[in-house]
């Protein structure tokens, strides 16, 4: 007769024997099959399999009694072991014929249903070892239990909320299982005052015997109360330390498109880790390992990449990525790798860039002397003999604020080499800002000034060849401020043309003005930037390109 407790409640019993306590005990069982049908029938009260071929599995019997216990223990040290009901039963409110899995050295006592041919479970104290179905009795607890948030230590951190009306004696468990959603083993924790007493801010920390142990491999977590036979709607899936979970990335979006940049942007539901971009020429998408390592499809480095940090859920964008090519097809592609777990699918995207601007402020080809050379499409001024000297082939606006880049290469040394506004009636013979026609940064390399009639009005900065030289126009105030690269406006870290503060005046400069450059130094040349996406540095507030 299967073991049942009322086998303790005769009256008039002599000295109780293991056999009438335990029942009938068939110890060094072969579980058989991979089906109901070729399992191994249970033959006795106390059942101890030893052999777990892959796969295969036990029957329990019809239940004789309500009540009666069958205890299953799987002593194999590899391999879970399915446990059937009999043909036409079930097992803990499951399918019909459907097993439930014990785990390898895992003991479950099952335990026969009033007028049916299914059982109900009671697990074992070591906490592990089988999977159940989603219900008990068709019955669920609401709401369904969830964890707080994401853990990745112990205790386990609950929402209150979630264990709904929560008493004494529940009993909540995690079961631990892996990529495919097989259950490897379970853990509980069971409801005290204690813990019911301890609740703060709407959560409560439990902890789980043997799970802290748990410190290496990705997992999925399932959580769910149970109270007597009823349990927890257990559907919610939930993350606890190392996951096999990966972020969600999403709406790839690209903004601020010019002729030679892009803003690259995303969607993630993930809280941590790092976002990883990179811009390619080629519709075909690299791995995420490549993305992250900034490559192309074909292993090579991408056009442009870049990452940033993730800290939070929502959109995120990176930094702008620059010196892309006018007119050109691009694609991005955007991964992210959490601190834990597998990385995003790799999230695509395409986009083109602008046509480039047209640049109008040019070098002109008759307001020069003959010493002067024109290259670059007429960007360029090359000195061939000197002094002599260049005018822009357009007149400079005389309203707004204009920024203007001027790249200075050439021999060196300690002669003039002068940039800056000049009138119609400058000399292209002379050097500019000798005279009142000429406005100008005399640069000798060293001691750099902006000159008015041969006369030093205020400083630029010390400059070493190459540089760039930095034009800061106030046409409307009729305002300069200079600087070399990205140095000091006018060699003074107070001095700001944004603000208008410590700029020179050149309001004593009459006439239609222009862009002008001269030199006494063969070899020595200026090359004019002015369109947006050509500057190095960056433009003051409140300042645009001319183009």
């Amino acid at each position: 007769m299967p073991r049942s407790f009322k086998n303790l409640l005769g009256a008039g019993l002599g000295a109780l024997t293991a056999r009438l306590i335990n029942g009938v005990v068939f110890d060094g069982l072969t579980a058989t099959g991979t089906t109901q049908a070729g399992a191994l029938v249970l033959p006795g009260d106390v059942n101890v399999i030893t052999s777990v071929p892959t796969g295969s599995g036990v029957v329990l019997p019809v239940v004789p009694q309500p009540g009666d216990e069958i205890l299953v223990t799987n002593a194999d040290p590899s391999n879970a072991l399915l446990v059937y009901p009999a043909p036409g039963g079930s097992i803990q409110g499951g399918a019909v014929n459907a097993p439930v899995s014990v785990g390898a050295g895992q003991s479950v006592t099952f335990i026969g249903r009033i007028g049916s041919l299914s059982w109900i479970v009671l697990i074992s104290a070591t906490g592990s070892g089988t999977s159940f179905p989603s219900t008990v009795d068709g019955t669920i607890l609401a709401p369904s239990l969830a964890l707080a948030s994401a853990q990745s230590a112990y205790p386990i951190q609950f929402s209150i909320g979630s264990l709904g009306d929560a008493q004494s004696g529940d009993t909540i468990w995690l079961e631990r299982r892996d990529s495919s959603l097989s259950v490897i083993d379970y853990f509980f924790h069971t409801i005290t005052d204690a813990d019911l007493s301890a609740i703060s801010g709407g959560v409560v920390a439990l902890s789980f015997p043997g799970l802290s142990a748990i410190t290496t491999g990705t997992w999925r977590w399932y959580a769910y109360r149970q109270r007597g036979s009823a349990r927890s709607n257990g559907s919610s899936l939930v993350i606890s330390g190392p996951n096999d979970i990966a972020p969600t990335i999403s709406a790839l979006t690209t903004t601020s498109i010019t002729s030679a940049a892009v803003t690259v942007g995303f969607t993630t539901n993930w809280s941590d880790g790092t976002a990883y971009y990179v811009i390619t020429t080629s519709a075909t998408a690299p791995t995420a390992a490549q993305v992250i390592a900034g490559q192309n499809n074909a292993g090579t480095a991408a056009v442009k990449s870049g990452s940033l940090a993730v800290s939070a859920p929502g959109a995120l964008a990176f930094a702008a990525s620059t010196g892309l090519t006018a007119s050109t097809t691009y694609y991005a592609y955007v991964v992210q790798a959490p601190a834990v777990g597998p990385n995003s699918t790799v999230l695509s995207g395409s986009f083109a860039t602008t046509a480039a601007a047209t640049q109008t402020l040019l070098w002109s080809a008759t307001d020069k002397n003959a010493a002067v050379t024109l290259t670059n499409s007429n960007k360029t001024a090359t000195v061939t003999g000197g002094p002599v000297g260049v005018r822009s082939a357009i007149v400079l606006p005389t309203t707004g604020k204009k920024y203007i880049e001027i790249a200075i290469a050439g021999s060196g040394g300690i002669g003039t080499l002068s940039v800056g506004l000049v009138n119609g009636s400058v000399s292209l013979s002379s050097y500019m800002g000798a005279d009142t026609n000429a406005y100008a940064a005399i640069l000798k390399f060293g001691g750099e000034n902006f000159n008015y009639n041969n006369t030093s009005v205020q400083t630029v900065g010390a400059a070493t060849a190459p540089f760039t030289l930095c034009l800061a126009i106030d046409a409307t105030n009729k305002k300069i401020s200079g600087r070399i690269d990205g140095g000091n406006w006018n060699g003074n870290s107070i001095n700001d043309p944004a603000t208008g503060t410590n700029v020179a005046d050149y309001s004593a400069l009459t006439g239609t003005l222009y862009l002008g450059f001269s030199s006494d130094r063969t070899g020595d040349n200026a090359t004019i930037r002015s369109v947006s996406t050509d500057m190095l540095f960056s433009i003051p507030s409140g300042f645009s390109t001319i183009d």
